[in-house]
């Protein structure tokens, strides 16, 4: 599975939803959206999973 998914809503809008899956502690499947005003690069992307997943496998 892959670990984000971006999808353009309108002309100006880009949905992006991330996946964490099998984190200790914590459901199954964790997806998380955020609504960008332009395209995200994929360096945007992937630091944001990272703060998100330190965040959740953090005191583990």
């Amino acid at each position: 599975m892959d670990k984000w998914k971006i999808e353009r809503i309108d002309r100006t809008r880009w949905l992006v939803e991330l996946y964490f899956n099998d984190i200790p502690k914590m459901p199954p499947k964790i997806t998380l959206t955020k609504v960008y005003n332009r395209k995200p690069t994929e360096e945007e992307i992937e630091y944001a999973y990272t703060e998100w997943y330190n965040g959740f496998t953090m005191g583990k």
